[in-house]
């Protein structure tokens, strides 16, 4: 099954959730991990972040969600201290028996194998960090292969490729 994962899109999320399933509508799972527009979801299972919850965005903190034999814990992140986030995660991901975990938070991508629990954030859709480009992840759980895709959103759509920052 394949999951396309984004974070991070602040204003120009309709823009950017609506141009990813144009260009990836084969995908089995879209999922935002927050920070994104009060905007109808259209098929995307999010959560909030920080943003969103300080906006009074009605968006779940966390989702746990069973696709084939995985199950995701997606949150923001922001709900977790910066120098032990994973740490903290991983605990989160055990105790609700979740062998990949989705966040977001820091705009900055990282993909992370502990303890049997991969971790992923797909970096920020419109403002990234550290010497980051902007982009997205597609994950095949049948693979278990991740590809962060950078990307930029042009006027007639998504623009696949390097680009500086």
């Amino acid at each position: 099954m394949k999951i396309l994962i984004a974070s991070d899109s602040h204003q120009k999320s309709q823009v950017w959730m609506d141009a990813l399933k144009k260009k990836y509508p084969d995908m089995d799972l879209y999922l935002h991990a927050g920070d994104l527009d009060d905007i109808p979801t259209n098929g995307w299972k999010v959560v909030a972040g920080n943003v969103d919850r300080k906006a009074n965005r009605k968006f779940p903190c966390q989702q746990i969600i069973e696709i084939g034999k995985h199950h995701i814990l997606l949150v923001h992140g922001d709900l977790f201290e910066a120098k032990t986030r994973i740490d903290q995660l991983a605990d989160l991901a055990q105790k609700e028996a979740c062998d990949i975990v989705v966040f977001g938070h820091s705009h900055t991508p990282l993909q992370e194998k502990r303890e049997g629990i991969l971790f992923l954030n797909p970096g920020s859709l419109i403002r990234p960090r550290n010497k980051t480009a902007t982009g997205f992840m597609i994950l095949d759980t049948d693979t278990m292969k991740v590809n962060r895709i950078e990307a930029t959103l042009g006027s007639n759509g998504i623009v696949v490729g390097p680009h500086s920052v």
